[in-house]
């Protein structure tokens, strides 16, 4: 009982002793003294007989607070009180002379109605002037006030909804009799005070202070509960599930409770932005559009498995929708919690896991909001990455290739496709070749081009042909394949005879 109500004393005066700085020097005088008699009462005026009632110096706790802080050996029973006494049949307790100075009145727990009051006072003695303090426990209380919202989502609903959460039964129990491996009915023989929300899903209700408790919320049928438990920081993952407050406080505490298993859950948002890529006739850098219409499904990354099908990875979606005519679509995660993004075609043909760049998984904490951007192949709706090629193409009279060549000069205004590599594409004619083309220009002054263009990633090739030809479309020129990967500029020279577009070697 003593290490129990030392630990709840040592909390009260650090409270205090904040909210009243103008006590701190106060020392206690031990040339004077007064009588101290303390009575015990409650609500109705009748004596409490039985209580023990502990008598701290707040200039001693204060100075021994000091001292451990700075001792990792100290321990809270160095705090010892002074005077320790039960009350008579008329709720009296006579404590005789007491010295001038600070003091703290600790009363262990008073049962009235069912209800442990743990009292806490603080009071001075002065110099020849007898102290009569009396105590009415039940007036040591705070009040807490709880506003319930009940969230809802579904696999087809990317968004949660929110709603006033009534009729929801709440008990509090005593923080040091509460067990998560007790049974509802085992937790309401412990409460000490219940409720129930109203159709705001409001619950005021008042508790003994200087105590901590646990507030429990079931259904009518009794069939579903759980304690009450929220994220207190956005940046970790601490959690808060007790409830505790000075006399007269008045504490409000807003929770978010799922639907269906009444389990408290924070969300933060995530921001999905799809576009597709487009090349213009003669550009050689890609344009983006908005990829409307995307299937996105979200599902935890505890149940994503790559050799899983589609369809088994999405029984497991908790929220799910299509991006809007910008390409956009938001997300609200439940906090503390991986998930992997789907996105798939309508008719679920084709379908791509979101894990490209610094993205392995995704996560918020609560209230948080992260955006995320991707460009997609519109027919494969893989996650779209980008490489360099560099080509510069000179020409040349001569039939062969020699270190001797004089009128070797860049290949000015010469047409160049960039086509995906296929076997076999050099026997194709000149328009069906640049019918397949991913962009295509013409060589500057000095026979060269760069091209941006798709790559795989950063560790599978993606492989490329360039394909030269004349005004009239007569002769041509069809590379080997050319590798690339994403982030890296492939480089490439070839040098051409100026007339019929032959690869000089």
């Amino acid at each position: 009982m003593k290490t129990k109500f030392l630990s709840l004393v040592i909390l009260v005066f650090a409270i205090i002793s904040c909210q009243n700085d103008q006590l701190k020097d106060l020392t206690i005088k031990l040339d004077s003294s007064s009588k101290l008699t303390v009575k015990l009462v409650d609500s109705k005026g009748a004596a409490i007989a039985n209580s023990n009632i502990k008598i701290y110096d707040r200039a001693y706790l204060s100075s021994s607070t000091s001292s451990s802080s700075s001792s990792s050996s100290s321990s809270s029973s160095s705090f010892g009180y002074l005077f320790s006494q039960s009350s008579d049949a008329s709720g009296v307790i006579d404590f005789g002379e007491v010295a001038s100075g600070t003091y703290y009145l600790v009363i262990d727990s008073v049962r009235i109605n069912g209800v442990k009051y743990n009292p806490i006072l603080q009071f001075q003695i002065n110099s020849s002037v007898d102290k009569q303090i009396t105590i009415n426990p039940e007036e040591f209380i705070m009040t807490i006030n709880l506003n319930l919202q009940k969230s809802e989502s579904s696999k087809t609903s990317n968004l949660i909804t929110y709603s006033a959460f009534g009729g929801v039964n709440v008990i509090f129990v005593p923080s040091y009799t509460y067990s998560s491996n007790y049974s509802l009915d085992k937790l309401i023989s412990l409460s000490e005070a219940s409720g129930k929300t109203n159709d705001n899903g409001v619950l005021a209700i008042k508790l003994p202070a200087y105590k901590s408790f646990t507030a429990i919320v079931y259904n009518d049928a009794k069939t579903i509960f759980s304690s009450l438990r929220s994220n207190s920081s956005s940046s970790s993952y601490y959690y808060s599930s007790s409830f505790s407050g000075d006399k007269g406080q008045n504490l409000t505490a807003n929770y978010s409770l799922d639907a269906k298993t009444m389990a408290s859950t924070t969300y933060g948002t995530y921001n999905l932005t799809f576009k597709q890529p487009v090349y213009a006739p003669l550009s050689t850098v890609p344009t983006s559009t908005a990829l409307s219409g995307l299937n996105v499904a979200a599902i935890p990354s505890s149940a994503y498995d790559s050799s899983l099908p589609l369809s088994m990875l999405l029984d497991s979606t908790e929220y799910s929708g299509k991006t809007d005519l910008a390409g956009k679509i938001s997300f609200s995660l439940s906090t503390g919690k991986n998930y992997q993004f789907i996105v798939y075609n309508d008719s679920k043909s084709v379908y791509s896991i979101l894990s490209a760049s610094s993205y392995s998984s995704f996560y918020v904490y609560e209230n948080e909001t992260k955006q995320a951007s991707y460009v997609l192949n519109s027919t494969t709706l893989a996650p779209v990455t980008y490489g360099k090629i560099s080509v510069s193409i000179s020409k040349t009279a001569a039939t062969s290739y020699s270190y001797s060549l004089t009128d070797l000069s860049g290949f000015a205004n010469l047409n160049v496709a960039l086509i995906p590599y296929v076997s076999g594409n050099s026997s194709l004619s000149i328009d069906n070749l640049i019918s397949t083309a991913i962009c295509s220009t013409t060589t500057d002054a000095s026979g060269k081009i760069l091209f941006t263009v798709p790559a795989a990633s950063s560790y599978n090739s993606t492989y490329y042909q360039i394909v030269t030809y004349d005004a009239s479309k007569t002769n041509k020129f069809v590379s080997s394949s050319i590798s690339l990967y994403s982030g890296n500029t492939t480089t490439q020279s070839f040098i051409l005879n100026s007339t019929n577009l032959a690869l000089i070697y």
